[in-house]
Formats: structure tokens, sequence, C-alpha cells
């Protein structure tokens, strides 16, 4: 990684934490006549409701919206992965989640991120150590993200309701009501 590359990730990271900071922090103005007024209305009168109802700004769901599209690509191609949304299903049934599809796809976006942040710092860690060329450091961030989606994907696996056992119980009343 060169040293342009890091100063650039570095930086936004900077700025991202910077702008959560800020929006944060209360505002350090004094309030208008309508902000002290609205609590003593707000059983009268609508707009004093809708000017209470009202939420500070925050950084956190313009980065969703950027990141969003980027998300929905890596939905569809985490659906494509060998066994598909029916085995995936099929698989959260047995494990006794509550969670949907589209809930285990986010999650496992997560652990890609925290997956690709690892095989980041791996490679940056060894390009200090020595130089190291740019597609094998792809290649470890890529790895990384692989790994934490096969992590997630086993550990929901071996968190099946009592793995196979506890799927012949469960089908035990079908089958002896049928014979």
């Amino acid at each position: 990684m060169t040293t342009i590359a890091l100063g650039v990730l570095l930086g936004l990271v900077l700025g991202l934490g910077l702008w959560t900071m800020l929006s944060a922090l209360p505002v350090l103005a004094r309030p208008r006549l309508v902000a002290r007024v609205a609590p003593y209305v707000q059983d009268v009168s609508a707009g004093a409701r809708q000017f209470l109802d009202r939420r500070p700004a925050s950084p956190l769901p313009v980065v969703g919206l950027l990141l969003d599209p980027a998300r929905s690509v890596a939905r569809r191609l985490l659906a494509m992965l060998p066994g598909g949304a029916g085995a995936t299903v099929l698989r959260l049934r047995q494990s006794g989640a509550a969670t949907t599809l589209e809930q285990y796809r986010s999650r496992q976006l997560v652990w890609a991120g925290g997956g690709a942040a690892l095989g980041l710092a791996a490679a940056v860690a060894l390009a200090l150590a020595q130089p190291l060329p740019f597609p094998a450091q792809l290649v470890l961030v890529v790895s990384g993200a692989a790994g934490a989606v096969a992590t997630s994907d086993a550990l929901l696996k071996r968190r099946r309701a009592g793995g196979w056992r506890g799927w012949r119980a469960s089908c035990r009343p079908c089958s002896s009501s049928s014979r």
C-alpha cells in the first residue's frame, strides 16, 4: 500500500469520525422562541408537535445512503453462494433463529466487512515490514472477507437446534402419522 493510499484511507476515517463527533455535540446557539414555547403548546398545536418531533441531523443515514448500492450488490453476490437462499432459509429455521434471510445477509455483510478490515490490517502490517505487491495485498483483503463470511455460515450450521437428532425428532410426529 502506498503512502498516498494510506493517507487517503486515514483521512476518510478521520473525516467520518469528526463528522460523527460534531453531530453529537449540542448546538451552542441561543434557542429560538419557537423552541422555548413549543413544549408548552404541544397539546393544542399540531405545528408544535411537528417541531418537537424533529430529530437532529446525523451523518450515519447519509453514509448508509451512499453505501446502499454497494450493499445491494454485495447481498446479490452473497445470494449466489453455494446452497442459495433455500438452503440458508432452511438452516435459519433449523437453528431456531428469528432472523429473516435479509437480516442474515446483512449480518454476513458485517462479517465480511470485519474480515476485510482484518485483511487490510494484515496487508498494511506486512507492507510496512517489507514491500508487498498490490495483488498480494488484495488477496489478503478478499480472503479475509471470504473467510469471515464462511465463518458466519459455519456458525449458523453449528447453531442448528439439536443438529441432525433435533431435526429427526421434530419430524417424528409427521412420519408416525403417515404410517
